[in-house]
């Protein structure tokens, strides 16, 4: 497969919908009341500042996070695969785990240590020449650069190949060939009938590449076609850098049960503790506060008794 030879896809994605959705965490608003549709088949990207919810929403799309509100896939046959192309891999570089073993794991159900099997090398095989990959399959991935790692990370994302694709900021780390390999994939997809939800800090890729562009900061700021999003260094500006909240203006108030319970799943769906370590976790915080500080209290004032009366001269006061 060549490098410029379309993606092929039997049916069309899905369109996407979110209803008014909601995601609080503790006593902080991560998403307000987040309405907006994803047209079939379209490439729709969504753009903000750091902290403004984008990588929380696509995770209640993936059922990653809990949340209020609606979230609605609109197929138009049965359901087909969703893809997903992190931000980045986080892992033990040291790890003796080549770019075949990395897609091995990531795209069949045979142990990776055991190779790849024949029903999925072929297709490993064609993602990783997609994305120019190829001549470095047996290289360890901790040995890759960062944009290395990222095309590999596209190219576990073609496997299967997804009738909707979700990208979190995959132009981060690629160099300019990696960028030309990435935009003619984003054109791939759309002439194959991807639903493609992609979020990006670069508007001038976005007014370039996307069909439809939603500006988020915890809430829409604006859903417009791209030749209609505000421009960079203009109306933009309030959108990617607004003004910090002082930590003076809101009242500190005790987090009730309700919103523990949210704190605790969202530690648990994060993916970095299960629920019952995160809550075993909170329990034994709050529970070391209340016991080491007496304990504490009383260690020192033995040890401060213990030292007068050892030495009553040395502490005495001098007139």
């Amino acid at each position: 497969m060549s490098a410029i030879e379309p993606i092929t896809l039997a049916s069309q994605g899905p369109g996407v919908e979110f209803d008014a959705v909601g995601l609080t965490l503790g006593r902080t608003t991560i998403l307000d009341q987040v309405s907006f549709k994803v047209r079939p088949g379209s490439v729709h990207a969504l753009v903000g500042p750091n902290g403004g919810g984008k990588s929380s929403l696509i995770k209640t799309l993936l059922g990653q996070m809990p949340h209020h509100g609606r979230l609605n896939l609109h197929w138009a046959g049965a359901p087909g695969c969703i893809g997903y192309v992190p931000q980045a891999l986080e892992f033990d570089r040291g790890l003796p785990m080549t770019v075949d073993d990395f897609m091995a794991a990531m795209c069949q159900r045979r142990p990776a240590f055991l190779g790849l099997s024949r029903h999925y090398a072929a297709s490993i095989g064609q993602a990783l020449e997609r994305v120019g990959m190829q001549d470095k399959r047996k290289r360890r991935m901790g040995a890759l650069s960062g944009g290395e790692r990222q095309r590999v990370l596209l190219a576990q994302g073609l496997i299967p190949a997804p009738q909707l694709l979700v990208l979190d900021e995959p132009m981060s780390a690629l160099d300019e060939a990696g960028i030309r390999i990435f935009e003619q994939l984003l054109l791939d997809w759309r002439a194959s009938g991807t639903t493609v939800l992609w979020i990006e800090h670069d508007l001038e890729a976005v007014k370039r590449l996307a069909d439809h562009v939603t500006g988020l900061n915890r809430r829409i700021l604006f859903d417009a076609p791209p030749e209609q999003a505000p421009a960079p260094g203009g109306a933009a500006a309030t959108v990617f850098h607004p003004p910090a909240q002082r930590c003076g203006d809101r009242e500190p108030r005790l987090m009730n049960y309700e919103e523990f319970r949210l704190m605790i799943q969202g530690l648990a769906s994060s993916g970095y503790l299960p629920e019952a370590l995160a809550y075993g976790f909170v329990v034994n915080a709050l529970l070391a506060g209340l016991l080491i500080g007496p304990v504490l209290g009383g260690w020192a004032r033995w040890w401060w008794s213990s030292a007068l009366r050892s030495s009553p001269r040395r502490w005495a006061t001098r007139p």
